[in-house]
Order: structure tokens, then C-alpha cells, then sequence
């Protein structure tokens, strides 16, 4: 993503700016109703042999 304020990023996240250095930052949603879809994504729905995202990210501050 660009755009992000890099020097605002390391006490927001309270990332030790001496010992890592942020590369990039996303966007994340939450999955929504696959109702709402056109019918031509919700052919696409459904389960995927991709990680659990509670396997990639985690909620609040960085820890060390």
C-alpha cells in the first residue's frame, strides 16, 4: 500500500524502530455475506487451501 506515514507507523504499531524496519502495509476486511455478491464472484466462493489468516496477523501492538 502506498501512502502509509512510515515514521508514524513505528509508535503506532510500537514497532522498536532500531530493530525492524516496516516494508509495506495492507488493507484487511472481513469476509461478508456471499449473498450480497453478483452471481459470478459467488461461483468463486468457497474454501481454499490457503493459511487461516489467524495464522498470519494478529490483533494489537507489535510484540517482540
Amino acid at each position: 500500500m502506498t501512502g502509509f506515514d512510515h515514521a508514524a507507523c513505528y509508535p503506532a504499531l510500537g514497532v522498536p524502530e532500531e530493530e525492524y524496519r516496516v516494508e509495506a502495509a495492507i488493507a484487511i476486511g472481513r469476509q461478508g455475506d456471499r449473498d450480497v455478491l453478483p452471481q459470478s464472484h459467488r461461483e468463486r466462493e468457497g474454501p481454499t487451501d490457503r493459511d487461516p489468516i489467524s495464522q498470519l496477523v494478529f490483533q494489537g501492538r507489535f510484540q517482540a
